[in-house]
């Protein structure tokens, strides 16, 4: 099952398809950045085929279909749209118009029941965070909202629907890639200046005869030609700081990666363009699979020192539990 868990979530990075802004319709007006995980084409891959039809596997998918109703072909897209304070919301995209409290009441889970700008929420135990409380709501037919306790209502009397700038930002990414993460910067400097990057967006697909290299494209979009020279110079620097931390059991490979940025500077804009070759990816996997544990483990730690403490408070009134 580990395996499995890592093989998904590696290859979630990387999915085929275009990049499209259909779901911007929901994106909160202050959204300045936003990632889109494009599901079939992931579910079509080679080695996502291969680890769904293991046994072990097979067994615990039939069952959740089973119980649900809802097939692991049923999703579509997950979006993900984060202001610069942190705060987000996740869609999710499926084919088909799913009633939540029938799907809660025939798995006798216990939900709350609150009305927010005429949707209905439904407030549920986070069954992998015991400590939390998780929020759904349907926003139109196939488009599902999740997240914690109170981030849909905030939501729901937010204006939305008007992320221009970002939605702009998704447009220039090029057709091919369907997992993608884009981000504008739209805050000035002490000195009037939006700071370089003012937008960057990077994206994944695979390639290659049997689709199992691995090609990322970065794009950073600077204030003018010397921004982008500065900021090419610096790029294989941060990139080395980065997957030192990510790698920091095996430098050599994160060396490796490094090795393959070559940034392009054209005009006000740094692109770098990087095929990873299916023995490199699967040397990635290979390490993901030993040192997930640790990895999450140290994420979990950092962003309990970034959070402050909430202070506990009275409990959203909602209809009877059932």
């Amino acid at each position: 099952m580990k395996q499995i868990f890592v093989t998904v979530a590696l290859l979630a990075a990387v999915v085929l398809a275009a990049a499209d802004t259909a779901l911007f319709k929901y994106a909160p007006n202050d959204s300045t950045g936003a990632v889109e995980v494009d599901v079939l084409p992931l579910l079509k891959h080679p080695r996502v085929a291969e680890a769904l039809n293991k046994p072990e596997y097979v067994k615990t998918r039939q069952e959740w279909e089973s119980k649900t109703g809802i097939r692991l072909q049923d999703f579509k897209k997950v979006v993900f749209f984060v202001n610069a304070s942190g705060k987000g919301i996740v869609l999710l995209n499926v084919d088909k118009n799913l009633d939540l409290e029938k799907f809660f009441s025939q798995n006798q889970v216990k939900f709350q029941k609150l009305t927010v700008a005429g949707k209905t929420i439904l407030r549920v135990m986070d069954p992998v965070k015991n400590n939390k409380t998780a929020e759904l709501a349907v926003l139109a037919p196939g488009v599902i909202i999740a997240g914690e306790k109170g981030d849909i209502a905030r939501y729901l009397n937010a204006p939305r629907g008007n992320a221009r700038a970002l939605q702009a930002l998704v447009q220039k990414i090029p057709a091919g890639f369907s997992m993608w993460t884009a981000f504008v910067n739209t805050f000035p400097n002490p000195q009037g200046q939006v700071e370089d990057p003012r937008q960057l967006y990077f994206a994944f697909r695979f390639a290659g005869k049997e689709q199992r290299d691995l090609n990322f494209s970065l794009k950073l979009f600077c204030n003018d030609a010397n921004g982008a020279q500065a900021l090419s110079a610096m790029l294989p620097m941060y990139a080395n700081m980065g997957l030192a931390m990510v790698f920091s059991s095996d430098l050599k490979l994160g060396n490796e990666l490094v090795m393959l940025l070559k940034p392009v500077v054209e005009e006000n804009t740094v692109l770098a363009d990087v095929t990873i070759s299916a023995e490199l990816v699967e040397k990635i996997a290979v390490y993901f699979e030993k040192n997930a544990k640790k990895f999450v483990k140290k994420q979990k730690a950092a962003a309990k020192k970034r959070v402050p403490a909430k202070k506990s408070g009275t409990q959203a009134a909602g209809t009877e539990k059932r």
